[in-house]
């Protein structure tokens, strides 16, 4: 059943219930995202040209040359036998009438059944238009001793207008689905993730097949117990890494296309009276963005600055290796011996350049002074980075707590 959640609309069974709030963050995060566009008013040129992702026009619209799209594809792997339950869903918003809302379908099946002919799910756009659309899935076993299935699930709109097909793209989104995402939960099995897959997925995971849709392993590598693997997966219209998170720092889903809460919630606050009037008026989100910008604390607000995240250094192992040129160990002792003709490194780019083009001009303001190792990195190329903190540098907390570091190779290093 579809939900329909427009306004005025009644309250239905949420097919995609079988999320966890976690989950459910960050799939509605994805579903508003481009929902709305500073400074929020309707009337503004960049709001009148709404949904930028994941928009799947009617079949007769997107076959006119238009450059949209009428259907989306994903694969992802599932670590599972034929008798692992999947409970898949679609979800997306719609508009149409003067008013938006959003929607899903879902089904539970057996993995076993997915194996012959694909699965057909319908799905209603659920705005006042009568759109139409369907989900299909289908699974394939992969090849080995290990088992396993390759899931595929394609998003169809197969909406017919009335007559001859809208010209007008605004038109047409009355019978498009919008910010289209798959979810998925499985009950006795794992999904594996497609960007770090265990060594045996390796060549599957690279063979599938992901069109307008890109999936994500939800729900922390803690829930699998294993790295890589995940109960819940989401495939969305833009790109996640694997086990994205809500900041807790977040005070609302502003849902402006990656933009920062601070800058959002600092040039909201600039708007004038008309402008929080017509913005409140046009869209019940926006009001409720607004009232929450306004409530904001000093100390929440004051969260949203210049905040970062480090992983902390591991306990410091035994003594490091004294031979020259050695990895040193994260938190060891080192005097800092820059060589001339070294690589181009800095806390800007964080990694060396490849270039050798004499030393740096700050290299003698350096040279000698004591150290601590705070990561030591490794780039595609195989080779080594040290990142280090000045122990007689005032700032060198806020320089570890924001990840700002001096970069060098190992042989630039000397042991204390």
């Amino acid at each position: 059943m579809s939900t329909h959640n427009g306004v005025g609309a009644p309250a239905r069974a949420d097919p995609v219930g079988f999320l966890d709030d976690a989950a459910r963050a960050v799939s509605d995060t994805v579903l508003y995202e481009g929902y709305l566009l500073y400074p929020y008013r309707e009337d503004a040129l960049k709001n009148r040209h709404h949904w930028q992702f994941g928009v799947l026009m009617p079949p007769a619209f997107a076959a006119a040359g238009t450059g949209e799209h009428s259907a989306a594809r994903t694969e992802f792997l599932l670590d599972g036998g034929p008798g692992t339950t999947l409970r898949i869903g679609a979800r997306w918003l719609w508009e149409g009438g003067g008013a938006r809302g959003d929607a899903a379908g879902a089904l539970s099946v057996r993995v076993g059944e997915l194996a012959g002919e694909p699965v057909r799910r319908g799905l209603v756009l659920g705005g006042p238009e009568p759109g139409r659309g369907e989900l299909l899935l289908g699974a394939q076993a992969l090849p080995g001793p290990y088992g396993g299935y390759r899931i595929h699930a394609t998003v169809r709109n197969v909406s017919v207008p009335p007559g001859q097909p809208p010209a007008d793209r605004d038109a047409a989104l009355g019978r498009a689905f919008v910010a289209v995402q798959v979810v998925a939960r499985a009950y006795g099995g794992c999904f594996l993730s497609l960007a770090d897959p265990p060594e045996w997925a390796a060549d599957a995971a690279r063979a599938c097949v992901n069109e307008r849709l890109w999936p994500a392993l939800l729900g922390g590598p803690g829930r699998s117990g294993r790295s890589g693997r995940s109960d819940t997966v989401l495939a969305a219209p833009i790109t996640l890494p694997d086990h994205p998170e809500i900041a807790a720092e977040s005070p609302a889903a502003f849902c402006d296309a990656t933009e920062i809460d601070e800058m959002l919630a600092l040039r909201t606050s600039t708007l004038t009276d008309a402008e929080k009037l017509a913005a409140r008026t046009g869209d019940p989100r926006a009001a409720e963005l607004l009232a929450s910008v306004a409530e904001l604390a000093p100390a929440m607000a004051e969260k949203l600055h210049g905040r970062g995240r480090v992983i902390p250094p591991p306990t410091p192992g035994p003594a490091p290796d004294a031979t020259p040129g050695a990895e040193p160990a994260v938190g060891s002792a080192v005097r800092l011996r820059p060589r001339p003709g070294r690589m181009l490194t800095g806390p800007l780019t964080g990694l060396a350049s490849g270039a050798a083009t004499g030393s740096d001009a700050q290299d003698m303001f350096i040279d000698g002074r004591a150290a601590t190792v705070a990561a030591v990195l490794h780039d595609v190329d195989g080779r080594t980075h040290v990142a280090v903190t000045l122990d007689d540098d005032p700032g060198a907390d806020l320089r570890r707590e924001f990840g700002r570091f001096l970069y060098f190779t190992p042989d630039e290093l000397e042991r204390q």
